[in-house]
């Protein structure tokens, strides 16, 4: 009484334990009674039969179109990758773009922009000679727009250096307390006599 269920289950079985000692012990593997061994080899003959049967012209033909294929297929991925890098950038400019309006732009991120603002003052000078209106126009607004945001910078520079002035000259003067000063002692390590 045989255990199988059907003859190709059987069939299933002796290949997976023949590659199993094949690849265990080498050489015990049982030969299989299939011909599906042997096709491989008899596809392969025909292919380099037919192979040589080809002219010099048709395989030279069939090697072109192979390059051209795989030409293609790079192209393809190149183009990917760069949508990839183009798609990277602009989240990556809209994150930063995001914090700038909140507020809470970081160091690299205030150089990333500068970068990006000089890159385009750089573009906007080199396309200075433009016939068009429409792009002219354009050019002359994100121009104002770059030199709002310097100018935005500046005045914000004024404004710390004035509250700090500010800030200063009330402690001096004793009208608020600053932690770790003490009004009418001098600093350690000087004397009360010594003015700085």
């Amino acid at each position: 009484m045989s255990s199988f269920a059907s003859s190709r289950s059987k069939k299933q079985t002796n290949e997976t334990v023949n590659k199993m000692l094949g690849e265990l012990l080498p050489g015990t593997a049982m030969r299989s009674d299939s011909p599906a061994r042997s096709r491989p080899a008899a596809q392969a003959l025909s292919r380099e039969i037919e192979h040589d049967k080809l002219s010099k012209e048709q395989i030279l033909q069939r090697h072109r179109l192979r390059k051209l294929q795989k030409k293609k297929e790079l192209q393809k991925t190149r183009r990917a990758a760069e949508e990839n890098r183009k798609l990277d950038k602009q989240a990556k400019y809209e994150l930063i773009k995001k914090h700038k309006e909140q507020g809470t732009l970081r160091e690299e991120e205030e150089k990333y922009l500068n970068k990006l603002v000089k890159k385009n003052i750089r573009n906007i000078q080199k396309a200075s000679e433009v016939d068009d209106e429409e792009i002219d126009s354009e050019i002359k607004r994100l121009r104002k727009e770059i030199l709002g945001w310097e100018k935005e910078r500046e005045d914000r520079r004024k404004v710390d250096k004035r509250k700090k002035k500010a800030f200063n000259e009330k402690i001096k003067k004793g009208v608020i307390s600053y932690p770790g000063l003490t009004p009418g002692l001098a600093p350690v390590g000087l004397e009360d006599s010594d003015d700085e």
